[in-house]
């Protein structure tokens, strides 16, 4: 059986940097599963669980914290969630 690896991270501005790493774990036989976090812009590549998926678990969504410009609101949605 594979082991899981979770990979949270913000793919829309480090999205080169987590797929080298997800490219690294798949190599080494672990399964990441990629959540995305980031609330900039879209994801360099496709997560898993995308960031809209995190901001509604929060409660919140995705389009409204990138409207409102305000990271600390938005890090602290994308924590809940």
């Amino acid at each position: 059986m594979d082991k899981r690896v979770v990979v949270l991270g913000a793919l829309d501005t480090k999205g080169a940097e987590f797929a080298y790493l997800r490219a690294l774990l798949e190599r080494a036989g672990l399964d990441p599963l990629v959540i995305d976090v980031g609330v900039i812009g879209e994801p360099q590549f496709s997560p898993e669980i995308g960031a809209a998926a995190v901001a509604a678990a929060a409660g919140a969504d995705l389009a409204a914290l990138r409207a409102a410009n305000d990271r600390g609101a938005a890090l602290a949605a994308m924590g809940r969630g």
